[in-house]
């Protein structure tokens, strides 16, 4: 569930997937097709409007590509400030969390390790660096933690070896002959 939850809501949300459309390497493709489908639509309409007739006969084959363009270019211009209002609508219409969590439960587990290893085998060398970098931190920080609560510690000479303390007769408690922990009572 968390991997379908990570990645519709990273790679796959419609905010993601229309800025990469839009911004993407893809992005010229898709200004072609819009512009062909906007050409499509606007000859459609017109031949309702104009009932069948060719529309470039009445304002010339020069201005109707004009128009064309013009829409084409006026809907580029808008997608990116109007699509923020449908990425709701288009996430739930979509619904690839509920669609991918059912289909990554039918995965056995070398499936779904199959899945990941592609994306982790890309970037191997660099979990490994960085899971390199961690560790030497972590184990630093952790000598560094360690070497502090020593020297603070009676138990422990200034190398952080561990002494034993003697405790003598006179000092605080010393076991009793019964061995009770009690200091011993005056000699009768």
């Amino acid at each position: 569930e968390e991997f379908a939850e990570a990645m519709t809501e990273k790679l796959l949300s419609s905010e993601s997937i229309w800025d990469s459309v839009l911004h993407g390497s893809g992005g010229p493709k898709f200004a072609a097709l819009l512009r062909a489908r906007t050409s499509e639509f606007m000859s459609g309409a017109a031949a309702v409007v104009y009932s069948g007739s060719d529309p470039t006969a009445f304002g010339g084959a020069a201005h109707w590509r004009g128009l064309e363009e013009r829409a084409s270019e006026r809907i580029l211009q808008l997608l990116p400030r109007e699509l923020p209002l449908a990425h709701g609508y288009i996430d739930g219409a979509l619904d690839l969390k509920d669609t991918l969590k059912t289909n990554l439960r039918r995965l056995s587990p070398r499936e779904f390790e199959g899945l990941l290893h592609p994306i982790f085998q890309q970037d191997e060398l660099t979990l490994l660096l960085v899971g390199t970098a961690l560790g030497l931190g972590v184990g630093y920080v952790q000598a560094v933690l360690d070497a502090r609560s020593k020297r603070d510690d009676p138990n422990y000479d200034e190398r952080g070896r561990r002494v034993e303390i003697d405790v003598d007769a006179d000092s605080a408690v010393s076991e009793g002959a019964d061995g009770d922990g009690e200091a011993p009572g005056p000699a009768s």
